[in-house]
C-alpha cells in the first residue's frame, strides 16, 4: 500500500520548566503526526516546511522513526521556526508563543514531481500557500486536512475541492471558534460544500464526534480522562493515524 504523504511545517517545540520538571527539547509540528504513524506501524513520508538548519536533523530524525520519503517542500525565513509551551498538559491556556511570528516568511520551493506519485495526502495547513501546493500533486490526489490555528477563513481550501477526504478540526481552532462556536450545524455546509466524506470535531478534553457525510451518520468518541502529562501533538497523531487507517474504510 502506497505510504501516506503528510505536509505540514516542521516546529522546534520548547517547553520551559517547572516545578519538578526539567524543559524540553524536540521536532514538533508534523512530527507529531509522523511519531504516531510509526507507532502504528502505517507507512507514511513527509513534505515538510521548515526553516533550513532543521533539515537535516528532521531528515534523520524522520528516517530513523520509519519516513520512508523527505521532501523539503517550503523554506521559512525571518523566524526561528520555535515554538515555546508554558503547560504542556492542555488543562487550562497552554501558553504558546511562536517566536518572531510576525517576521516569518515561506517560500514553496521547486520540487518538480517528487509529489505527484502520491494519491493519500494529509495537510496540517500552516504559513504557508495552499494553492502553491496543490499544483504540486496530481489530478486524482486525494486530500485530508488538520485545521488547527493558521487558518480561520476555510475558502483557502476551495482549490481542492473535489479532492477533499476528510476535514478535522478542533474547538480551540480559529475557524470553529469564528464559525461554529454555537452550534456545529453551521460547519457542516462548509465541509459538504468541499465534497468531503467525513469531518471530525476534536472536542478536546470532551472527547470528538466523528460526522460520515456520505452515510448521514454520527459516531460520538468519548474522551479517556486521566491525569495528563503531556497533550502536545495528540490531536494530530488522532488525525494523522485515522486518516492511515481510512483506506480500510471509515467504519
Amino acid at each position: 500500500m502506497a505510504p501516506l504523504l503528510l505536509v505540514g511545517e516542521i516546529i522546534v517545540d520548547f517547553t520551559t520548566a517547572r516545578p519538578g520538571v526539567e524543559c524540553k527539547l524536540r521536532l514538533g509540528g508534523i512530527v507529531h503526526a509522523a511519531r504516531g504513524l510509526w507507532a502504528s506501524g502505517i507507512d507514511y513520508a513527509v513534505a515538510a516546511v521548515c526553516p533550513r538548519y532543521v533539515v537535516d536533523q528532521a531528515k534523520r530524525y524522520l528516517s530513523a522513526h520509519g519516513c520512508l520519503e523527505f521532501v523539503w517542500l517550503g523554506e521559512v525565513t525571518g523566524s526561528p521556526g520555535v515554538m515555546v509551551i508554558g503547560d504542556p498538559t492542555e488543562v487550562a491556556d497552554q501558553g504558546y508563543e511562536d517566536l518572531l511570528r510576525g517576521e516569518k516568511a515561506v517560500t514553496i520551493l521547486d520540487v518538480g514531481n517528487s509529489l505527484a506519485a502520491y494519491h493519500e495526502v494529509l495537510i496540517f495547513p500552516g504559513s504557508f500557500d495552499l494553492a502553491q501546493v496543490r499544483s504540486a500533486f496530481s489530478d486524482d490526489a486525494r486530500f485530508s486536512f488538520d485545521i488547527a490555528y493558521d487558518t480561520a477563513d476555510p475558502s483557502v481550501l476551495k482549490v481542492f475541492s473535489g479532492n477533499v477526504k476528510g476535514i478535522a478540526i478542533s474547538t480551540s481552532s480559529q475557524l470553529f471558534m469564528r464559525v461554529g462556536s454555537e452550534t456545529v450545524d453551521a460547519m457542516l455546509p462548509l465541509i459538504e460544500d468541499l465534497g468531503a466524506e467525513v469531518f471530525l470535531l476534536k472536542e478536546n478534553r470532551g472527547g470528538s464526534r466523528l460526522f460520515n457525510l456520505s452515510k448521514g451518520s454520527v459516531d460520538a468518541i468519548p474522551a479517556q480522562l486521566s491525569v495528563t502529562v503531556n497533550s502536545v501533538g495528540v490531536g494530530d497523531v488522532y488525525t494523522a493515524v485515522m486518516v492511515g487507517l481510512s483506506r480500510a474504510g471509515w467504519g
